[in-house]
C-alpha cells in the first residue's frame, strides 16, 4: 500500500457549465449490503434493503428540484464579491500533485470520501493566504504539507478584485520549500513579496482566517464549540463589527484594569495612612508595650507551628474526594465491561471464520496460479516453435537471394580493381607545405597586432563610459539636491543633516531597508512633526532640546538591538539618539482638563501643539513631559503665577519665557526654585524662503558636468572609429589565412587517398574470393536447414495434444476457486459490520480504563501528601505544652488562608508596638512627614481615579448601544434559525459592570417545548445539539460579517440525519441569499434529496491513483445526465 500511495497523482475538477453537476440529490445505485450502514439515517426503512423514497401521495420523489426540472428562472448571475476566492490552485501540496478549484460567489458545497482531499483545500486557503499552521490545529511547520516525495509545494489563490483599489484581480503564490528550514516564498500578481505584505492584502479585504467565526478548520471545530464566551465575543466582534468596536472594547479593559490598579493602590495607600496615623496616636507606658511586644511574638511562633493541622485538613479533604471519584469510576468500567463482553465475543467469532475461509481462498488460488502457469510455458512453446518454423523457411529463401546476388557483385569488384589500378599508375605532384606555413605564420602575427591594436581603443572607449556615467550619476544628484532644495520637505531633510550629519545617513539607511524590521520606525521630529501653528514654533522649539528633534522612534526591542549594531558599531555613527517606546500616547494622562487649565490662567499644553505620529508624541511625552507642560498665550498676572506655583504642572511657557519649579519637600516653602529661560527663535519648525545660493551652485555644477559629459562622449566616438577599423583589418587577413589553409589542405588530401590504393585493391580481391567459395557450398545448406524444419514440425503436433488436457484442468480449478471466494467476500462483509457497530464500545471501554488509571494515581499521591502532614502535626501535638495547647485550641478550626491572615495581621501588630527607645521623638516627626506625603499621594490617586472613571463612561457611552445593538441583529437572526426547525434561541450579551474583561456572549437555547431557554454548556445539551447551536451561530454571522468569505470544515461531524438536513436547509437558505459573503461548507456525508438552491455550487472531489489524463473522461455532469435518463426509463 505505501508503495502504492507514492504514485497517485489526485485530480480535482469542478463543472460549471453543467447544472446536473451542481444537484446534491443524484446518488449512485447500490447493493443493498452497501446501504446497510446508512439505514439509520432513514427511520421509514427497518430493513436493509433501502426503498425509493417516496412523497406525500405515494409517488417517488424526484431527483431534481423545481429549478432545475422547469428551467432556470432568468435572473441575473451573482458576481464575486471584492476579496472573495475566484480560484484556488495547488501543486505537491498534502495529496494533491496537482489540482484546482473554481469557487462559486455563493454557498460552494465540497463533497467527497474520507481522504480525497477535502480538507487539504481548507489548509491550502490558510496557508496560501500567509497565515501559520496553528489555525490549522494540524502540523506545526509548513514543510510538513509538501506531498510526500516532493521538494516543494505551490499554493496558488486568486481573489476578486476591488474595483476602487485593483484593476486585476490580486493572485497571491506560496511556494513552501521542504528541506530548506521551512523556507517559504510569497509571491503577489507575479512580484516576489512578503508575508507581512500578504498579510496587508487580506487586512484590505477583511479577511481573518485567525478568526474562528470566519475560518473553522476540522481541527478545530470542537475548539471552537468550546470556545469560551468571553472569547466568543471578541471573535465575534472582529468578525462582525467595525475595527474600533474591538479597539473600544480594548481600551475599556484596559483603562479597567488602570482602574482597578489605582484603586488597589488607594486601598493600600488608605490602610497605609491609618497605620501610619494609629502608630502615630500610640503612647503607651513602655512596660505595658513591652509585654505586649512579647506577647504578640509568642503568639506568632505559636500561629507559625500551628499551620500543618490546616494543611493537613485541606489534604485530607482532597484525598476523600479524590476517593469517592476513583471507586465510582471503577465501578462504572465493571459495569461497562460485564456489558460489552456478548458483543465482543460476536466479533471474535467471526473473525475466526473469515481466516479459515481465506485459507482456502488462499490454498485453491495457488493451485489456479500453478496451472495458468504450466499452460502459460507450453503456449509459449508452441509460439517459439512456430517461429523456429518460420526462421528456417527465412534461411532458405535468403541462401536463393545470396545465389542470385553474388554474381552481380563479383563483376563489380573486377570493375573497382581495374580503375584503383589505374588510379596508382598516376602519382600527385608535390606541394611546398613548408612556404605555405610561414606565410600563414606571417599573417597570424599581423592578426595580433591589430587585435591587440582594436582591445586598446575598446579599453580607452570604456573607459570613456565609465567616466560618463559618473558624470550622469553626479547630474542626477545635482538636480535631486536642487529639487530637494526647492521643496518644504527637501528643506527638512537640509536642516537634520545640518543639525546632524550622523543622524541624516542613518535615517538614510533606515529607508532603504524597511523589509528588516520587525515594527515601525519612526524618523527624527524634525522629519515626521510640525507645529499646527507656525506662530508656536518658537514656544514648542524652546521647551525641546535639539536631542529630542533628531532622536529616531521605534516600538519593538529586535529592531533596537539590529539599530545598535548596524550604526554604531558597524557604520561607526557616534552622533545618533535611539529611542524604544512601547507606551501607547493614551497612557499619558493631562494634569488639568480644559476648564481647570483655564483657571490656572493656561491656554493648552504643548502636546496640543504638534502634529506627528503617535509614537514619536508619546516618546516625547516620556522624555520631556510635553503632556504635562502647560501654555500661556499671554503673560501670567501675578495671582495666576502663585496660583501655578501651588498647582500640580511645575512647567509652563509663556509668549516670553519658560518656567521650570522645582520643589524639595523636606525644606519647606524654602525648599522651592524657580527657573527661567528665554523664548528662543525656532530653527527647524520654520518656513524659509529658499537658499539662492546654495541654487546658483547647483545649477552651476549642472552644466560643468554636462560640458565634461560632451567631451567625454566626443572622444569616446573616436576610439569607437578606430576600433572598428582594426576589426576590418583583421578580417581581411583572416580571409587570406584561409584560403593559403585550403590549399595545403587539398594537397595533403590528394597525396594521402593515392598512398592507399594498395590497401583498396587487396582488400576487394579478398572479398571476391570469398563470394566464389560461398558459391561452391550453397546445395548443402538448404538441404541441413529443411530437415530441421520438418523435425519441429513433429514436437509442435505432439505439445498441442498436451495443452489441451491442460486447459481443461485449469478450468475446474478456478471455479472451486470462484466459489471459495464468494464465501470469503460476503464473510469478510459481515465480520466489517460487527466490527463497525463495535468499535465506539473499544473506545469507551479504553477511555474508561485510562480514566480509573489516573483517578487512582491521583488518590495515592494525595494520600501520600495527606500522610506527611499528619505525621507532622503528630509529633507537633505530642509536644504541646497546655499553654499552646490551649491557644491551639482557640485556632483550631481556621482554614490555611485564615491562618495566614492572622499570622500577617499579628505580624502587622509587631510592627506598630515598639520598645521605649530616646529615638522616639525622632521616629515621630519622621512619621509625620510620611503621613503627609501619603495624603497627597492619595489624592492623586483619586483625581487619577476620577479621570479613568471619566474616560470609562465616554467609551462605554459608544461602544455598548453599538454591542447591543450588533449581537441584537445576530439574536433576531440565531431566533429566526430555531423557529425554523420549530426550537427557540437567543443570543444576548452577559455585562458585569465591574470588569470588561468577564463581558461575553450569553446563548440560549430550546430544543424542546416542555423546556425553558438555558445556556448553552456542555453539561444541558448533547453534542448533536451543541453542534446544530454552533453552526446556527456562525450563519446567524452570514449577513453581518465584514468577511468575504467563511469556511467551515466538516461542522456536520456529530449530528443525527434529522439535524443535519434542517442546518442544512438553512445554511442553503442563508448563504445563498443576496448579498451574502461567499461560504465554503466541507463534508464527506452526504444525504439524499438536500435542499438546493441555484446559486450554490457543489464541487465533487475525485481522487485516486487511477486518474483518466483528461476531463472528458470523469465528467460528473454527463454521468449524472445518464443516471437521469435511466431513472426516467424506469
Amino acid at each position: 500500500m505505501a508503495a502504492a500511495l507514492a504514485h497517485i497523482n489526485p485530480t480535482t475538477r469542478n463543472y460549471l457549465s453543467s447544472q446536473v453537476a451542481n444537484m446534491p440529490g443524484v446518488v449512485p445505485m447500490r447493493r443493498p449490503r452497501e446501504d446497510e450502514d446508512e439505514s439509520d439515517l432513514d427511520a421509514s426503512s427497518p430493513s436493509s434493503d433501502k426503498r425509493p423514497r417516496l412523497n406525500g401521495n405515494g409517488s417517488q420523489a424526484p431527483l431534481l428540484p423545481a429549478s432545475y426540472e422547469n428551467g432556470q428562472n432568468g435572473t441575473e448571475p451573482l458576481v464575486h464579491s471584492p476579496g472573495s476566492i475566484v480560484r484556488v490552485g495547488m501543486k505537491n501540496f498534502v495529496t494533491y500533485t496537482s489540482a484546482e478549484f473554481l469557487p462559486g460567489p455563493s454557498l460552494n458545497m465540497i463533497i467527497g470520501p474520507n481522504g480525497t482531499g477535502k480538507s487539504t483545500l481548507v489548509c491550502a486557503i490558510c496557508l496560501g493566504l500567509g497565515a501559520k499552521p496553528d489555525v490549522l490545529g494540524r502540523a506545526k511547520d509548513p514543510s510538513e504539507f509538501v506531498k510526500h516525495g516532493m521538494k516543494e509545494a505551490e499554493i496558488e489563490i486568486e481573489l476578486e478584485r476591488d474595483p476602487a483599489r485593483h484593476r486585476t484581480n490580486p493572485v497571491i503564490k506560496r511556494i513552501i520549500k521542504r528541506d530548506s528550514n521551512n523556507k517559504t516564498f510569497f509571491m503577489i500578481d507575479g512580484r516576489t513579496s512578503t508575508q507581512k505584505a500578504v498579510a496587508e492584502l487580506c487586512r484590505s479585504f477583511s479577511i481573518q482566517v485567525d478568526n474562528l467565526c470566519q475560518f473553522l478548520p476540522q481541527d478545530r471545530v470542537v475548539e471552537f464549540a468550546a470556545l469560551d464566551p468571553i472569547e466568543l465575543l471578541v471573535q465575534t466582534q472582529r468578525a462582525a463589527a467595525p475595527d474600533y468596536m474591538s479597539d473600544w472594547h480594548d481600551q475599556l479593559k484596559a483603562m479597567r484594569n488602570d482602574q482597578r490598579k489605582h484603586q488597589a493602590d488607594q486601598v493600600t495607600m488608605t490602610e497605609n495612612l491609618k497605620n501610619l496615623e494609629g502608630r502615630q496616636n500610640m503612647q503607651r507606658g513602655d512596660v505595658e508595650r513591652l509585654r505586649e511586644r512579647a506577647e504578640q511574638q509568642e503568639k506568632l511562633k505559636l500561629l507559625e507551628t500551628y499551620k500543618p493541622f490546616p494543611q493537613y485538613n485541606l489534604a485530607k479533604e482532597q484525598y476523600i474526594e479524590s476517593k469517592d471519584r476513583w471507586k465510582d469510576a471503577k465501578n462504572e468500567f465493571a459495569a461497562l465491561e460485564q456489558q460489552c463482553e456478548p458483543a465482543l465475543a460476536a466479533v471474535k467469532a467471526k473473525d475466526e471464520y473469515v481466516k479459515a475461509i481465506d485459507a482456502v481462498v488462499k490454498r485453491r488460488q495457488r493451485l489456479v496460479t500453478r496451472a495458468q502457469d504450466d499452460i502459460k510455458a507450453k503456449v509459449k512453446k508452441q509460439k517459439n516453435v512456430a517461429e523456429a518454423i518460420k526462421a528456417c523457411e527465412a534461411e532458405v529463401e535468403a541462401e536463393k537471394k545470396t545465389v542470385k546476388t553474388s554474381k552481380q557483385e563479383r563483376a563489380r569488384l573486377d570493375g573497382l580493381i581495374k580503375n584503383l589500378q589505374r588510379q596508382l599508375e598516376n602519382e600527385p605532384s608535390n606541394v611546398d607545405v613548408a612556404a605555405i606555413n610561414e606565410q600563414i605564420r606571417d599573417i597570424t602575427r599581423q592578426q595580433r597586432e591589430k587585435l591587440d591594436s582594436a582591445e586598446e581603443e575598446n579599453r580607452k572607449q570604456d573607459d570613456q563610459a565609465t567616466q560618463a556615467n559618473s558624470l550622469k550619476q553626479r547630474i542626477t544628484a545635482a538636480e535631486n539636491n536642487l529639487r530637494q532644495l526647492r521643496s518644504k520637505a527637501g528643506q527638512q531633510v537640509n536642516k537634520l543633516t545640518n543639525a546632524s550629519p550622523d543622524t541624516a545617513k542613518a535615517w538614510d539607511w533606515i529607508q532603504s531597508h524597511r523589509d528588516v524590521f520587525t515594527g515601525k520606525v519612526f524618523g527624527p521630529a524634525i522629519l515626521e512633526c510640525s507645529v499646527k501653528d507656525q506662530k508656536h514654533a518658537n514656544l514648542v522649539e524652546s521647551v525641546l532640546n535639539q536631542a529630542d528633534m533628531v532622536c529616531i522612534t521605534m516600538t519593538d526591542k529586535a529592531d533596537f538591538n539590529l539599530l545598535q549594531r548596524e550604526l554604531l558599531d558597524g557604520q561607526r555613527l557616534s552622533d545618533i539618539n535611539l529611542r524604544i517606546l512601547d507606551t501607547p500616547l493614551s497612557q499619558w494622562r493631562r494634569p488639568y482638563a480644559e476648564n481647570e487649565l483655564r483657571r490656572l490662567g493656561l491656554n493648552t499644553y504643548i502636546l496640543d501643539l504638534i502634529d506627528g505620529p503617535d509614537e514619536i508624541l508619546s516618546m516625547l511625552c516620556d522624555n520631556r513631559n510635553i503632556h504635562m507642560y502647560g501654555v500661556a498665550f499671554q503673560e501670567l498676572s501675578t495671582e495666576q503665577f502663585d496660583g501655578m506655583m501651588n498647582s500640580n504642572i511645575t512647567n509652563w511657557a509663556t509668549p516670553t519665557e519658560t518656567y521650570n519649579v522645582v520643589k524639595r519637600r523636606e525644606y519647606g516653602d524654602a525648599g522651592t526654585s524657580t527657573r527661567t529661560a528665554r523664548i528662543r527663535p525656532a530653527r527647524f519648525f520654520t518656513s524659509q524662503p529658499v537658499d539662492t545660493h546654495a541654487e546658483q551652485e547647483y545649477k552651476n555644477a549642472i552644466a560643468e558636468f554636462n560640458d565634461e559629459l560632451q567631451h567625454v562622449k566626443r572622444q569616446a566616438d573616436t576610439h569607437r572609429a578606430a576600433s572598428g577599423r582594426y576589426g576590418h583589418e583583421h578580417k581581411d587577413l583572416e580571409n587570406q589565412k584561409k584560403d593559403l589553409e585550403d590549399e595545403k589542405k587539398r594537397a595533403q588530401d590528394a597525396r594521402s587517398q593515392w598512398q592507399k590504393i594498395p590497401v583498396k585493391i587487396a582488400g576487394h580481391v579478398t572479398k571476391r574470393d570469398g563470394l566464389e567459395e560461398r558459391h561452391a557450398s550453397y546445395q548443402a545448406r538448404v538441404q541441413a536447414i529443411k530437415e530441421k524444419a520438418d523435425k519441429l514440425a513433429l514436437d509442435r503436433a505432439q505439445d498441442a495434444l498436451t495443452l489441451v488436457s491442460s486447459v481443461q484442468s485449469l478450468q475446474k480449478l478456478e471455479t472451486d476457486y470462484l466459489h471459495a471466494n464468494l464465501a470469503l467476500i460476503e464473510a469478510e462483509s459481515d465480520c466489517q459490520v460487527l466490527t463497525a457497530h463495535n468499535e465506539e464500545v473499544r473506545r469507551t471501554l479504553a477511555q474508561s480504563a485510562k480514566d480509573v488509571r489516573i483517578l487512582e494515581n491521583e488518590k495515592d499521591q494525595l494520600k501520600r501528601v495527606a500522610t506527611e502532614v499528619y505525621n507532622v502535626c503528630q509529633e507537633l501535638r505530642n509536644n504541646m505544652t497546655d499553654r499552646e495547647h490551649e491557644l491551639w485550641l482557640e485556632y483550631d478550626q481556621l482554614s490555611l488562608e485564615e491562618l495566614e491572615a492572622e499570622i500577617d495581621s499579628t505580624k502587622a501588630r509587631l510592627e506598630m508596638v515598639h520598645e521605649g527607645d530616646p529615638r522616639v521623638l525622632r521616629e515621630y516627626e519622621d512619621r509625620a512627614v510620611q503621613i503627609e506625603r501619603a495624603k497627597r499621594k492619595l489624592e492623586n490617586i483619586e483625581n487619577d481615579l476620577v479621570e479613568v472613571q471619566q474616560n470609562i463612561d465616554g467609551i462605554r457611552q459608544k461602544w455598548e448601544p453599538e454591542l447591543d445593538q450588533l449581537i441584537g441583529q445576530i439574536s433576531d437572526a440565531f431566533s429566526e434559525n430555531f423557529e425554523k426547525i420549530n426550537c427557540a434561541g437567543q443570543v444576548a450579551v452577559y455585562k458585569e459592570d465591574d470588569d470588561f474583561n468577564k463581558w461575553a456572549i450569553q446563548i440560549q437555547v430550546k430544543f424542546r417545548e416542555n423546556e425553558e431557554l438555558s445556556v448553552l454548556d456542555s453539561h444541558r445539551q448533547s453534542g448533536g445539539e451543541r453542534a446544530v447551536s454552533t453552526i446556527f451561530y456562525l450563519m446567524a454571522l452570514q449577513s453581518l460579517a465584514r468577511a468575504p468569505f467563511r469556511v467551515v470544515d466538516e461542522i456536520n461531524q456529530g449530528m443525527d440525519p434529522r439535524n443535519e438536513r434542517m442546518v442544512h436547509s438553512r445554511m442553503v437558505d442563508i448563504a445563498c441569499s443576496e448579498h451574502t459573503s461567499q461560504y465554503f461548507l466541507i463534508t464527506p456525508k452526504l444525504l439524499p434529496n438536500l435542499e438546493y438552491h441555484p446559486n450554490m455550487k457543489v464541487h465533487c472531489i475525485a481522487s485516486g491513483e487511477y486518474m483518466p489524463e483528461g476531463q472528458g473522461k470523469l465528467d460528473f455532469g454527463a454521468l449524472a445526465q445518464k443516471a437521469l435518463a435511466v431513472y426516467g426509463g424506469l
